[in-house]
């Protein structure tokens, strides 16, 4: 994944307030994680946004790529570059 300024990623969490997004699939196969790699989610509000971009950095940084979209195909072709 290549580097980006963390503000704008940031940006890019808030401004999908109320719209339903997706992630690539991680290491947990726990119902919840299992039903948001399906299902996507609806980020509620400005704190849910900036958490969701927090653990996306965090996961990233400790070396397990979690990155979030606005489709699934989207996840998909990120999937296949990962693998």
């Amino acid at each position: 994944m290549n580097k980006e300024d963390p503000t704008k990623r940031k940006k890019w969490f808030l401004e999908r307030i109320g719209k339903r997004v997706f992630r690539n699939s991680n290491e947990c196969t726990c119902v919840v994680c299992s039903h948001i790699y399906e299902n996507g989610l609806i980020i509620a509000n400005p704190d849910e946004a900036k958490y969701l971009h927090d653990i996306e950095s965090d996961y990233t940084a400790e070396g397990h790529p979690l990155r979030y979209f606005d489709t699934k195909e989207e996840v998909i072709e990120f999937e296949k570059g990962i693998k």
